[in-house]
């Protein structure tokens, strides 16, 4: 229960982006001695970032806080000096340059031991069973993620056999192959039509 309600306040901390960043700064103390950090909104700003790393290490805090940064929605390749489709173009979101996000996870007693760039297919919906793996928590079957632990360890158990569907509805109508990905390992079938394979095109140009 502790842990619910720790990880129910810090997704409320993730929305309150209107706030000053240092009130979202909060150490939520679940299960000791591991916490959980989820800094809010960044606004982009790296010295805010460093700040929150200054805060770990002056407080003895980075052995046993789990960190979590990540972006809310895909940005349209927005600050690459060339969109991924070979120019700046609007489409629709069912294209990967609306869905990828940077996400970074430090939890030093795993991922000090293999740190470096993952580039497995993975999801938003992985972080709460990864938070409840790592706690030692037994993952609920009605969870649509699957935990990212062994894959932070570097884990040969780690099984990349999975889709993921993402679909995005305009004005909340929902309707079938409408904005839709469904997303395996390098391919990307969207709409229900198109078949792209990102490794060859990651631009999603060649269908």
């Amino acid at each position: 229960n502790d842990c619910r309600k720790a990880v129910k306040h810090g997704t409320r901390l993730l929305r309150r982006h209107l706030l000053p960043v240092h009130l979202l700064f909060r150490k939520v103390q679940f299960l000791p001695p591991l916490r959980l950090m989820l800094p809010g909104h960044l606004r982009q700003d790296p010295a805010l970032l460093q700040h929150h790393y200054w805060l770990l290490d002056e407080n003895d805090l980075k052995q046993n806080t789990l960190l979590i940064l990540a972006s809310d929605q895909g940005v349209n390749d927005r600050g690459a000096r060339e969109h991924r489709s070979g120019e700046f173009i609007e489409r629709g979101v069912q294209y990967d340059e609306k869905h990828q996000v940077f996400c970074m996870i430090q939890y030093p007693m795993i991922t000090d031991k293999n740190p470096g760039e993952i580039g497995d297919l993975t999801g938003i919906i992985d972080i709460a069973p990864t938070i409840m793996d790592i706690c030692g928590l037994e993952i609920r079957d009605n969870l649509d993620g699957k935990s990212l632990k062994t894959l932070l360890e570097g884990s040969r158990t780690w099984d990349n056999e999975r889709e993921i569907i993402i679909q995005c509805p305009r004005k909340r109508e929902r309707n079938k192959w409408e904005n839709l990905s469904i997303k395996y390992k390098n391919w990307r079938f969207v709409d229900g039509k198109e078949l792209y394979n990102i490794k060859n095109d990651r631009g999603q140009n060649l269908n």
